[in-house]
């Protein structure tokens, strides 16, 4: 996922370890591991999974209402990806093991800080960016914690994300209180109404 990092993302992601760091908090740089850092394999079982869920949830409106679905809902209610029954379940079951790998691994930290999405915030109200670094943590039903703390090129937030272990949802909180108040007083973004 990290090859999908925008020139904002990048700089705001070691700026908040070195501002971490200099507050006294230990940063460690961590990869995930062999079987779970395949981003294209990961990639391919999210979306057999996440089409094989929006068929099933659009379904009832496809039938009733078809003609005024989007071309691209119509096509995964149809699934014209090919996406087998079989592909299902072996991609819900490789997802588990994965789901077990991350959290074990995560088990080992406060939090992890990891991009909130791709770069800078969009400008407008018409696309709201890609989740592709996000969409994982939901798969792994892991709690995360977003950070509006840096400051885009074009005055848009940059936000990074704070994510702990499954059913550790208070921890995170804690530990998420702590670590923002520090990124978000030295990061650049100032919140306003």
């Amino acid at each position: 996922m990290w090859s999908s990092a925008g020139p904002g993302t990048i700089p705001a992601m070691k700026e908040a370890a070195t501002i971490l760091r200099d507050s006294g908090i230990k940063v460690e740089q961590v990869s995930f591991p062999p079987k779970v850092a395949n981003v294209e394999a990961l990639e391919r079982i999210q979306n057999v999974l996440i089409f094989g869920e929006a068929q099933a949830s659009f379904l009832r409106e496809y039938r009733t209402d078809r003609a005024n679905l989007s071309a691209a809902i119509c096509a995964i209610v149809e699934n014209t990806s090919n996406y087998t029954y079989k592909e299902r379940i072996g991609a819900s079951d490789t997802y588990c093991n994965m789901r077990h790998i991350i959290n074990n691994l995560a088990e080992n930290y406060s939090a992890i800080l990891t991009p909130s999405a791709v770069d800078e915030a969009p400008l407008g109200l018409d696309y709201m960016g890609s989740a592709d670094f996000n969409i994982m943590w939901t798969g792994f039903h892991m709690p995360v914690i977003n950070i509006p703390a840096f400051v885009g090129a074009n005055g848009m937030p940059i936000g990074l994300s704070l994510v702990g272990p499954r059913f550790h949802d208070q921890q995170l909180l804690r530990s998420g209180k702590v670590l923002s108040e520090t990124l978000m007083a030295q990061g650049g973004w100032k919140v306003g109404i």
